[in-house]
């Protein structure tokens, strides 16, 4: 079902109240982290990545921010695990060190030394 876009200030008030976050990169956006993926992970929203391996694609298996899927995985087979399979997800990520004061801390940091 698709709709119209969402005004800037509605967006994060439908994520807040969504299960998972489906984020979709292409090849080009692999690497690209942007404010807007920090304030997903800030919501505690689980993200269904689906494209290239990189940046991004580490960030979250490394972070255990949600699932990857790419060409080296099976798209069906993980979502059907993920959605109604013998493997419920389980999401407790610590998202501490990308909290907006841990931020601020590292930014203090920087700017006195």
């Amino acid at each position: 079902m698709f709709s119209d876009p969402l005004k800037p200030e509605d967006l994060f008030c439908q994520i807040a109240s969504s299960d998972y976050v489906l984020v979709l990169f292409v090849e080009k956006y692999k690497n690209y982290l942007s404010t807007k993926f920090y304030e997903i992970i800030n919501l505690n929203k689980f993200i269904i990545y689906i494209g290239p391996k990189g940046d991004v694609s580490d960030f979250i298996i490394k972070n255990n921010f949600g699932i990857v899927i790419n060409d080296d995985n099976n798209m069906y087979n993980v979502l059907v695990d993920l959605f109604i399979g013998k493997k419920k997800k389980v999401f407790y990520p610590s998202i501490k060190e990308y909290s907006y004061t841990e931020v601020t801390q590292k930014l203090e940091q920087l700017f006195i030394n």
